[in-house]
């Protein structure tokens, strides 16, 4: 039998529901919770749950409209864990502390488990925590502090993954919320007001260095059929591609000079069931990032999917994307 804990989750989940459905008559949730998820979607927050305690889960606010939503949602605090850099201004103008704790899809450090639960003891809530996408890490980030604060068992932080839709692909996510242990704070003198609003992540070589390295792991994992290999068990297939797709938009934000000259143009090609994006022989570096973060992305979903056939036609086309950046830029 679910507690009480996750009984009252599962009727803001509901709401969630219900936000995108036009018969409200079938959720439990309140006026205020749907009507808050709804303010959320407006603005194109996506994968939102509200949270008993004040802390909430969604996707990344990318616009000044979406801080607008999370201030009209009374949010006080903006937690990170995904990898490119937070809207800082945008968040400052609206009223709220911005903490940046990028991980990625493979674990929760005990050193982010730490970090999480630090802004959640001491900073003031409602507390709105994204990744990307708003449906693994940032769920998985919740769990874990939570979890750490003494607000959350293990079980039910398992069930709010599963709740929240995260991916059973991202195993390292799920064991670190059954791992997870309440901190005793007893001599340590840690405040939440001193994380950072920004953590640098690597510049542009080290990028591209990471991707090089991430990629001869996907080359594992497809020799594999795009299971986990067998002589490489630490390896999660979902897992290497999530990085990818996030190592390809770190690089993208780095403002690495595009080629004098270069023409930015896209073409798009039918393969199958998919629209799949081909470059053109002259493409702006921009343009060439933009369709290896949609490829890498692509790919990424069909691994959890269990879609071999679409994980192969996507790995070509990041492999398309690559060789094309290497043929204009680097070589």
């Amino acid at each position: 039998m679910k507690n009480a804990f996750i009984a009252a989750l599962a009727v803001v989940l509901l709401g969630a529901a219900a936000s995108c459905s036009t018969d409200h008559k079938t959720s439990a949730a309140t006026s205020d919770e749907i009507a808050t998820i709804e303010v959320a979607h407006e603005a194109g927050l996506h994968n939102v749950f509200i949270l008993p305690g004040g802390v909430i889960n969604g996707s990344a606010p990318l616009t000044e409209s979406a801080f607008a939503a999370l201030e009209e949602m009374g949010v006080k605090t903006v937690i990170s864990v995904d990898g490119a850099t937070p809207e800082i201004g945008y968040a400052r103008e609206h009223g709220m502390r911005y903490v940046h704790i990028p991980f990625g899809y493979d674990d929760v450090s005990q050193a982010n488990a730490e970090q999480l639960a630090l802004a959640m003891r001491d900073l003031p809530r409602p507390i709105y925590v994204h990744c990307f996408h708003g449906k693994h890490r940032g769920p998985a980030a919740i769990a874990v502090g939570m979890v750490c604060v003494g607000e959350m068992t293990n079980d039910e932080a398992v069930s709010f993954l599963e709740l929240a839709g995260t991916s059973s692909a991202y195993s390292g996510l799920f064991a670190s919320a059954e791992r997870a242990r309440e901190i005793n704070w007893d001599g340590d003198d840690r405040r939440g007001e001193d994380l950072p609003e920004v953590v640098k992540v690597a510049g542009f070589v080290e990028s591209m260095s990471r991707i090089g390295r991430t990629w001869d792991q996907v080359k594992v994992v497809r020799a594999s059929n795009w299971g986990v290999p067998q002589d490489h068990p630490d390896l999660v297939p979902a897992a290497e591609a999530g990085m990818l797709v996030d190592l390809f938009r770190a690089s993208h934000e780095s403002g690495y000079a595009v080629r004098p000259g270069a023409v930015g143009a896209m073409v798009a090609t039918a393969d199958e069931d998919d629209m799949m994006v081909a470059p053109t022989a002259q493409m702006t570096f921009d343009a060439i990032l933009n369709d290896a973060v949609f490829a890498a992305t692509e790919l990424e979903n069909a691994i959890v999917d269990g879609n071999r056939s679409a994980a192969e036609r996507w790995y070509a086309r990041v492999n398309a994307s690559c060789s094309e950046c290497h043929t204009q830029f680097r070589n």
